[in-house]
């Protein structure tokens, strides 16, 4: 597939948490002897999502998840190390206390060690079938085609497109000042303040 490159990463948009794939392979017509690279890109991207590794009970692999469990509440601790990045998101998780859009897209070390392969694997799946997929495309074939390809090779069931609801607080309340003391060489001073207002509102 001449380097092509296939990665997933979740990321989080306002209050909603995205699992993302990103898919990158180079235009068949600058290939020397390959054909329907497009085609073999996406049944390698269905592979993946399709046909995870399994154990013999139906269920991710244990060691597997173990171990990225551990790589994850690795990352989820070292947070602290970029202490301007840390303090900022510790005043969002603050200000936001309650609120979906205070979750960290690393969620936390404790969430994450309650986690099982059989509870992952039924998210995954719960994930698969009824989650919203939105599919974006960049490149030089024609859009027909393209979407001809992933019906054909991406089978994902049909589903109900969600209209997202965005929580809006417009009372601030009572103001709060939170000192967190660690052992730094300069403190960080985070603010936060609440508009009452949307994208919606004329007054935007």
């Amino acid at each position: 597939l001449y380097a092509a490159d296939l990665e997933g990463y979740a990321s989080n948009h306002g209050e909603v948490q995205l699992i993302n794939f990103r898919l990158n392979t180079i235009n068949e017509s600058f290939a020397f002897d390959e054909k329907e690279l497009f085609s073999k890109a996406l049944g390698l991207f269905s592979k993946m999502i399709y046909e995870p590794l399994l154990d013999s009970d139906g269920f991710f692999d244990k060691e597997i998840v173990e171990k990225k469990k551990k790589d994850l509440c690795d990352a989820v601790r070292a947070r602290k190390n970029n202490k301007t990045r840390f303090a900022s998101s510790r005043a969002v998780e603050l200000l936001c206390e309650g609120e979906d859009y205070a979750a960290s897209v690393l969620s936390s070390t404790e969430a994450v060690e309650c986690v099982t392969a059989k509870d992952l694997k039924a998210r995954y799946d719960e994930v698969l079938n009824s989650s919203p997929v939105y599919i974006y495309f960049v490149g030089a074939l024609e859009g027909e085609k393209v979407l001809a390809k992933v019906k054909e090779i991406l089978p994902f069931t049909p589903r109900k497109a969600e209209k997202l609801v965005t929580e809006v607080k417009y009372e601030a309340g009572e103001f709060r000042r939170i000192t967190e003391r660690m052992n730094i060489v300069q403190s960080k001073l985070c603010l936060g303040f609440r508009s009452g207002m949307t994208l919606a509102q004329d007054c935007y």
